[in-house]
């Protein structure tokens, strides 16, 4: 699962890292936060907790995806473990998160999404 703005947990034994961009109608923006974790002895699990924050553009487009995606490191080339969006969608749980990141700008706001492997 990955953690609303964004903090997240992925299954993996090495370490991992994550990379957060944005998508509207097929442009695409420069990754803006990448960060990595560091593992921790006798866990099945490895826990993210960082935050990702997004600068959209001016004035904000509210139509667009953000997708985080969790990599495995330390292997070559980097293995995808998985990925998440956050984005407006008829799922009401996704929707409500998207309506309150529109409500609460330059504000942090946290919700578990699934992560799709």
């Amino acid at each position: 699962f990955i953690k609303g703005n964004h903090r997240s947990k992925a299954p993996a034994r090495h370490g991992c890292s994550g990379r957060a961009g944005a998508h509207y109608k097929g442009e695409s923006w420069a990754v803006q936060a990448e960060q990595e974790s560091r593992p921790r002895a006798h866990t099945p699990l490895i826990i993210f907790n960082e935050t990702f924050l997004f600068h959209m553009p001016e004035p904000p487009v509210w139509d667009c995806t953000v997708l985080v995606s969790i990599y495995q490191v330390g292997s070559d080339p980097r293995h995808l473990i998985g990925q998440a969006t956050v984005e407006k969608s008829r799922a009401r749980e996704a929707s409500d998160h998207w309506d309150l990141v529109k409500k609460s700008i330059q504000q942090p706001v946290a919700q578990w999404h699934p992560l799709l492997v």
